[in-house]
Parts: C-alpha cells; sequence; structure tokens
C-alpha cells in the first residue's frame, strides 16, 4: 500500500492492509469521509438556517480580506519587491526594475510567477494596498490618492478600485467613522 494512504471502513475505523479491489468488496474507500453530506449549520427549520449562515456571512464579512502580496526569496525579488514598492507614484517598467536588480526582463518576470504572481499583478496589489490606507487615513482627497498611488487617468484608479473592493473609493472612504 502506498505510504499516507488510509482505508476508512464506512462505520469510520481504519484499514492499513489488502488490495484495492478487496477493499472495495469490504464496503473500503480511500480517505473519504464518514460522511457524504455537507455538514448542516442547524437541524431545524429553514429560517434557523438563514438565520445560521445570515451569521456566518456577517463574521466573514468583519474580517478584513486577506490581501497577499508574494514575499521573494531571491535577493534580487525581494529588491525588486522593495524597489516596486518605492516608486508607486512614478510610471515604473519592469525592464527598469530588472536593470537595477541585475537581471534580465524575462528572468525577473519568471521569478515574480514562481510565487503565483506576475510582476504587473504585484504592482496593482501594491498600489491598491497602499490606496487602502490612504483612504482609510482620510486626509486626502481621492484624486491625490490616485495620483500617489500611480494612477494618473481617475477612471482607471476607481475601476481598479471597484473591482478589488466592490466599491468606488469614495464609498469604501464612508465605509470609515469620522
Amino acid at each position: 500500500m502506498p505510504p499516507g494512504r488510509t482505508w476508512h471502513r464506512s462505520d469510520g475505523s481504519a484499514n492499513t492492509s489488502g488490495t484495492r479491489r478487496r477493499a472495495r468488496r469490504r464496503g473500503l474507500r480511500i480517505g473519504a469521509s464518514r460522511s457524504r453530506r455537507p455538514p448542516r449549520l442547524c437541524t431545524s427549520g429553514t429560517t434557523s438556517r438563514r438565520s445560521a449562515l445570515a451569521a456566518v456571512t456577517w463574521r466573514l464579512a468583519e474580517r478584513p480580506s486577506p490581501i497577499v502580496v508574494p514575499v521573494g526569496r531571491s535577493p534580487e525579488l525581494r529588491r525588486a519587491l522593495r524597489l516596486t514598492q518605492d516608486r508607486l507614484a512614478v510610471q515604473v517598467r519592469l525592464e527598469d526594475v530588472a536593470r537595477e536588480v541585475g537581471l534580465a526582463p524575462r528572468s525577473l518576470a519568471r521569478r515574480f510567477e514562481e510565487t503565483g504572481m506576475t510582476w504587473r499583478a504585484t504592482l496593482r496589489w501594491m498600489r491598491m494596498l497602499r490606496a487602502i490606507e490612504e483612504l482609510a487615513a482620510g486626509d486626502a482627497s481621492v484624486t491625490t490618492v490616485a495620483l500617489t498611488v500611480g494612477y494618473t487617468p481617475l477612471s482607471a484608479f476607481n475601476a481598479a478600485f471597484r473591482e478589488l473592493t466592490g466599491r468606488t473609493p469614495t464609498q469604501y472612504r464612508t465605509s470609515f467613522p469620522p
């Protein structure tokens, strides 16, 4: 039997011997849960289930969603991330960052892709994170925030912000108490 595989009987007990065919004849399954149905939120009527679902949804909505920016393993990638972060307000290009860290643009792009995000997506996330911080602080206008994070056309900033948060920058700002 391959390591890490456990045979479960339908009553929940485990067996680690035998072949697949013998196991199937005995009513065993590989790594399956005991129940194929999803767990019930509550046992009484639909109203209670809806209430429980609403409560769970509300708790999830209260938590800030994790916005992840890649962490570089190589010194070149860490330096590229720092340079990109420092230059959000200007038109930063992958070619310029790659030259400064001593890599070819394609090599730097591959390093970013190994983290699960492209350089362009990372730049966009960094800009939006900075914009969220600025808007939450409430000091600058939306136009100033857009320029601070490198969006020259305000419409592009509004569209990118709405795509990420589901709200316009103005709606986001007004959600914070004064």
